[in-house]
C-alpha cells in the first residue's frame, strides 16, 4: 500500500490567506468566510480520511483489485483535494466580492443602458 500526504495544513492557510488578502469583500464578510470555511474545510477532509480508509481497507480485504496502480491513483486524487478545496471554497464565499468586474459597467448594452457592476 501507499502512505497519504495530505497538504491539508498548507491549503487551511492558504484559504485563510485568501480571505485575508481580499480588497473588495468587506472585513465582516471575510471574517464571516474564514468562520464558515474553516469548519466546512476541516468537515470535509475528515469525510475524506473516512471515505479513503474504507477504500483502503475494502482493498486490503481483496473487495476491490489492489494493483500498484489503482492505488496510487486513488491516493493521488485524494491528494488533490485539499488543494482544490481552497480556492473552491473561497470561491463559494467570497468570488462575488472579489471577482465582480467593473469592467462590466464600461460596456453598453444593446438598448444603449449602461449595465450596472
Amino acid at each position: 500500500m501507499g502512505t497519504l500526504h495530505s497538504p491539508f495544513t498548507f491549503a487551511l492557510g492558504m484559504f485563510v490567506a485568501m480571505c485575508l488578502a481580499g480588497q473588495r469583500a468587506p472585513a465582516r464578510a471575510r471574517t464571516r468566510a474564514i468562520l464558515l470555511g474553516i469548519p466546512f474545510m476541516i468537515s470535509s477532509e475528515l469525510f475524506l480520511i473516512i471515505v479513503v480508509a474504507w477504500i483502503l481497507g475494502l482493498a486490503e480485504r481483496g473487495v476491490l483489485p489492489t494493483s500498484t496502480t489503482q492505488v496510487r491513483l486513488v491516493l493521488y486524487a485524494v491528494e488533490t483535494v485539499p488543494w482544490l478545496g481552497a480556492p473552491l471554497t473561497w470561491l463559494a464565499l467570497l468570488g462575488g466580492f472579489e471577482l465582480r468586474s467593473t469592467d462590466l459597467a464600461k460596456h453598453r448594452c444593446p438598448r444603449g443602458r449602461r449595465v450596472r457592476a
